[in-house]
Parts: structure tokens; sequence; C-alpha cells
């Protein structure tokens, strides 16, 4: 059940949509892989009934499956299972960022 706020990067289950930034800074997914699994983490590189975080970052110039609300093939995944009654929590870079230091990630509603 979300409260609106991911605690910790322990024990989630993470796939990642459009250049994710640490920091500010661009990270390849390799990368981004080792670090959310270094915090307790399971990076799936796409979205399934197994994730329970999904990491937003900027979809400009990367291929959108729903145009009109510009989400991307992952977005839409947890579009459709948040419509059927369970949630996955959607999170911005600047979100990934602050559980890597020791805070919180605000779960985006939509």
């Amino acid at each position: 059940m979300c409260t609106g706020n991911v605690e910790s990067l322990g024990g989630q289950t993470m796939a990642l949509t459009g250049k994710v930034r640490l920091r500010g800074q661009h990270v390849k997914r390799r990368v981004l892989a080792e670090v959310v699994q270094a915090h307790g983490a399971i990076y799936k590189p796409s979205a399934s009934n197994k994730v329970s975080v999904v990491v937003h970052g900027d979809l400009s110039g990367q291929h959108v499956v729903n145009e009109w609300l510009e989400f991307s093939r992952k977005l839409e995944f947890v579009r459709s299972v948040r419509a059927r009654g369970r949630h996955i929590c959607v999170i911005t870079s600047r979100g990934l960022s602050d559980l890597l230091d020791g805070g919180t990630a605000v779960c985006q509603t939509s």
C-alpha cells in the first residue's frame, strides 16, 4: 500500500524509464542498476507485476506510446496496473537521488 512516499530502496523492485539523472547528472542504465542494487533494491529492465517502483526520467526525444500523456511503455503499464487496483509507485530522478542520500521520494499520482 502506497503511503505517498517511498521511504527507502531496500526491498524495492525497480524499473527505470527515460533518461535518469542522479544529482543532476545523466547516468547510464548499467550504472544505475548497480547503484540501486547496492542500496538493497532489485533492478528489472522492464516493467512487470513484480515491480514496486518506477523511476520516471526525462522522456524528451524518447519513444512514447501515449503521446497525449507523454507516457513511455513502462508508465503506460503502471497506469493500467493502477486502474486494476494495484499500486506501483512512480518517482522522479530527483526522488531517486533523495533516496540515495537517505531521504524519501514522493510517489507521483499521475
